[in-house]
């Protein structure tokens, strides 16, 4: 294939998306920042309809991040097996994945990149999860947080949720709660 062709057909594809876009917003679209987030979502169906990828239809981020066809999720857990675990089943569902194995790693990666939420171990070397979830609210850092705990600890659910976790997941973790947990968590809808 030369040059040529395939700088028409990225043509053809990007007024395609422009196209959907402008047709699905219509002339009625809201406008600030609602109308913001409304383009955003249009251009993101519109990237997958042109793909052909299976996705999600509504994908909420913080206006001024990078538009990502799909969420960007840290999972802070400190054991190899269920690092692997957690990401591949993710990942089977299209989500972009970062792993950190403790508290500074945690903390490095939150300095170089906008999570849109953390799956984060409550017993973690360096800091755990409750002391993680303390340094979110200090700084002023509102990316949504889910635990991952071994125990049964009511206490510890509770204690988290009013520290301002999203939820609680029992480990091992079972693929259809944690799907669940994570659509829940981005209010999202999912493509079939």
């Amino acid at each position: 294939m030369d040059d040529g062709n395939l700088q028409g057909d990225r043509d053809a594809i990007m007024g395609r998306i422009t196209s959907f876009s402008r047709s699905f917003m219509g002339a009625d679209r809201p406008t600030g920042a609602l109308g913001q987030q409304c383009d955003e979502n249009a251009a993101v169906r519109a990237r997958l309809a042109v793909s052909g990828k299976k996705g999600i239809k509504s994908f909420k981020h913080n206006a001024t991040s990078p538009v990502r066809q799909m969420p960007l999720i840290l999972i802070a857990e400190s054991e190899p097996v269920s690092q692997q675990i957690i990401r591949n089943i993710l990942e089977s569902r299209g989500y972009e994945t970062v792993v950190a194995k403790d508290g500074v790693e945690v903390l490095m990666q939150l300095a170089r990149r906008q999570f849109d939420l953390i799956l984060s171990d409550l017993l973690m070397p360096d800091m755990g999860g409750f002391k993680l979830v303390e340094h979110l609210n200090k700084k002023g850092i509102s990316t949504q947080v889910v635990f991952l705990k071994a125990s049964d600890d009511v206490a510890a659910d509770i204690n988290g949720l009013l520290l301002g976790a999203k939820d609680c997941i029992r480990k091992p973790v079972n693929r259809d709660q944690l799907l669940l947990q994570v659509r829940k968590a981005f209010n999202q809808a999912v493509v079939e």
